[in-house]
């Protein structure tokens, strides 16, 4: 298991964090987490914000406090977050949901971007917020549960061990001279070789991907 290092600027980072690996968890947990192979590299860094285990792709990281104080104090006004799922061909094309997730507010904007046979790729926009398993959930409301998906009833698959949706396009804006945030910068992660397994335009849906800019490894003895 490896994170590749897809940008780093400022001392912001983003990490593509691999199927398997949490972002952060309970000590007592036996699984790889992330914020602590970006302190091994990175000893006052951590993971500013969470995705799932079986979730790839984009996780941003800050190289200090002070990096991860301006991406955690100004999250929602910096950051702009794009998911890849593969769901069961559905009766829509796009479809925005605004259910509220244990009380409080969330939007995601779904749009089908390409179907094969029976199945469809769906391009995940978070419009506002970003609540626990937000993605999965609306999508689990519209009949559409992620393939692979095993809490929210998606399709079974043996490509992966959980579901397939990927942290794929991300878009920060690093703070400028001042400390304010500054322009855009926009980071996608390559499509997963798992994702590959389904016969879409990968081609096209990697065309813009980040290369890596450096491999950390994991631990053998963190598994």
């Amino acid at each position: 298991m490896k994170v590749g290092v897809l940008f780093e600027k400022d001392g912001i980072l983003a990490l593509n964090k691999p199927v398997g690996m949490i972002s952060q968890g309970p000590k007592t947990s036996s699984i790889p987490e992330l914020w602590e192979l970006v302190k091994s590299h990175h000893p006052t860094g951590h993971v500013a914000h969470r995705i799932d285990q079986f979730t790839t792709g984009i996780n941003l990281a800050g190289a200090s406090r002070h990096q991860i104080g301006y991406l955690m104090s100004n999250w929602h006004t910096i950051t702009r977050k794009t998911y890849l799922a593969i769901i069961k061909d559905p009766y829509w094309v796009e479809m925005l949901v605004t259910n509220s997730i244990g009380g409080k507010s969330a939007s995601t904007f779904f749009r089908i971007i390409e179907h094969d046979w029976s199945y469809a790729l769906v391009e995940c926009t978070l419009v506002k917020n970003g609540r626990t398993h937000q993605i999965r959930r609306h999508l689990q409301s519209l009949g559409s549960s992620i393939v692979g998906d095993r809490k929210y009833h998606g399709p079974e698959t043996d490509v992966r061990g959980g579901q397939l949706l990927h942290a794929w396009r991300m878009e920060v804006r690093l703070p400028d001279e001042s400390g304010k945030p500054g322009p855009w910068e926009t980071i996608q992660a390559p499509i997963p070789d798992d994702f590959r397994q389904f016969q879409f335009d990968w081609d096209r849906w990697n065309a813009d991907a980040n290369g890596v800019l450096e491999s950390w490894p994991v631990p053998t003895n963190w598994r």
